[in-house]
């Protein structure tokens, strides 16, 4: 009984010794060794495609400096109509609802929102300059983070007054 036991264990230690990896003497060996390369370098190209995906997404930084600019083309507008920037008093909101103005031709946006940080948008008016800002990640204003908004160029201005299959800026959410 013992000998048979022992020729019985010899033979199952032959049978695992037998799965070697040895290129060509165990083909399912190779084909699931070739298959878990293939997940492996497929999981790799796919990681590098998602980083570069993730960096062309556009930033808040990118969304708010956009923004700031259609608003400051459409506060652009609503001079050139209205002969006049909106008070500080009528605010952004000048842009969306009419402030009571006969030469008025807007809706130069349709909604105004907060910037990406959900802070509103910053507007005042003295001496006829403007100052249109977003708050940035630390929502303070006069901070070194602040985004302020740049004059448009005045072509950019006139293309878009003469243009009139283009609809009217976007800038969807609530007016504050």
């Amino acid at each position: 009984m013992r000998q048979r036991i022992e020729h019985d264990a010899d033979r199952q230690r032959r049978t695992i010794s037998d799965i070697e990896i040895r290129g060509g003497r165990n083909p399912p060996v190779m084909i699931l060794m070739m298959l878990v390369l293939v997940i492996l370098g497929g999981l790799v190209i796919g990681r590098a495609n998602m980083s570069t995906r993730v960096s062309t997404l556009p930033t808040r930084e990118m969304r708010a400096e956009k923004e700031l600019h259609a608003l400051r083309i459409a506060l652009e507008r609503f001079r050139i109509d209205c002969e006049r920037y909106p008070l500080a008093s009528e605010g952004l909101r000048a842009l969306v609802v009419n402030p009571g103005e006969t030469n008025w031709g807007g809706h130069y946006v349709n909604i105004i929102k907060p910037d990406p940080w959900r802070t509103p948008y910053y507007y005042t008016l003295t001496n006829d300059t403007i100052r249109l800002l977003s708050h940035g990640p630390d929502k303070r204003i006069n901070t070194a983070d602040d985004l302020v908004a740049t004059p448009p160029d005045p072509d950019e201005i006139q293309w878009k007054l003469t243009d009139s299959s283009q609809p009217r800026l976007d800038i969807r959410r609530e007016v504050p």
